[in-house]
This record gives structure tokens, sequence and C-alpha cells, in this order.
């Protein structure tokens, strides 16, 4: 059965809420969480859709992840990866330019291009190891931030641990395929093959 965005927003949503629940049980001080899927921007007509913003804050820091969500249909009908890096690095640019979205300050901030599960996408990222490589070294906010991430990863809705592909220096030594299985082990087992594929495109 195909993944769909709808089924893995929701999935991210609902463990978002189960781990706000522990943080507000376990910590003193108030923590406050703001979800909000199809996050829309516009910044003097530039106009986009972030697929989910998520905001945990406590005492007015902010840790914030904004997802970009690919299933494999939406895959299908890009005409490649950079089409997808565009729309990914247009809202990372533009979504805090919007007055309605501005931020003084954010303690934590991380831009997620997240893949749904499926042969045909992870076959897609291992073509395109190069392109989405580049995506997570690049800061294209002017948000002023403490901490900031750009993640490439695959998230199952059964499980969303992700398996991030880029971040860190792969070698021989420490292959991302050992990555995979320690980040999501039944994500890493169905697909093992092709993390694999992907482990030995990224030491090329």
């Amino acid at each position: 059965m195909t993944v769909t965005e709808d089924d893995l927003t929701n999935a991210i949503i609902k463990s978002n809420r189960e781990y706000h629940e522990t943080l507000t049980a376990d910590e003193s001080g108030s923590w406050e969480l703001t979800i909000c899927p199809e996050a829309h921007y516009n910044y003097y007509g530039t106009r986009g859709v972030a697929d989910l913003f998520i905001d945990e804050t406590y005492s007015g820091e902010s840790w914030i992840t904004i997802y970009e969500l690919k299933s494999e249909s939406a895959v299908r009908g890009a005409t490649g990866a950079n089409e997808i890096v565009r729309q990914f690095n247009k809202m990372r640019r533009h979504f805090f330019k919007d007055e309605s979205n501005e931020r003084e300050y954010v303690k934590d901030l991380r831009f997620e291009l997240c893949f749904t599960p499926s042969r045909y996408t992870l076959e897609h990222v291992s073509d395109n190891v190069d392109i989405y490589r580049s995506v997570s070294d690049q800061v294209l906010t002017d948000v002023n931030f403490e901490r900031w991430g750009t993640d490439v990863t695959m998230r199952s809705p059964d499980d969303v641990r992700p398996i991030q592909f880029f971040g860190t220096d792969w070698s021989e030594a420490r292959p991302f395929e050992h990555h995979a299985e320690i980040a999501n082990e039944e994500l890493f087992e169905e697909y093992e093959n092709l993390f694999r594929k992907i482990s030995n495109r990224l030491l090329d």
C-alpha cells in the first residue's frame, strides 16, 4: 500500500503531541505546542505552502521544524530532483519573511525535506544523491537562530523516527547503512538493498 503525505503528516502530528504531553508532565514551566498543516506564506507575491509547521515553545524560546513532504506520487509528478529542491529552497528563503510567520528569535530551527518510503522514492534519492546532499549544506533563512539544520530524510507513518541521508561525513568505517539500521530498524529491513545502494553512492 502506497504511503500518502496525509498518512505521514498525521503520524508526525501524533508523535509530536505525545512528546508534548511528556514535556508538560515532567517539566515545570509552560510549554506551548503549535501545529499547522498546510502553513501558507506570502512575501510580496512569492507564495507557497509548507506541508507541516511545528513550534514547541518554552519560556519564549521556540524549537521549530518545518516539513516539506514528498510521497511517491509527488516525486513521480515532479520533473525531477531539481524541481523538488527549488520548491524546498523557496520555502526556506521566504517562509519567515511573511509577517504572519515572523519570529524574533528561534532556539532551534530545522527544515526537513522528508520522503515517504517506497522503492521508487529510494531509487529517486539514490539517483540524485549529489543534488540532495547539497541541500543540507545551505542556510537559506535570515531568522535569528541559535542552532539550525536542514535535513533530507525518510519516515514511515508506522514509526516516524527519521532516517537522515546527509549531515554526516559517511565513510567505510562509518557507513550510512549502519546509521539507517540503527535509526529505524524496521524501515531499514524493509528496503535493505536500496539503503545499502545509497550507502555505496554516498561513498563515491
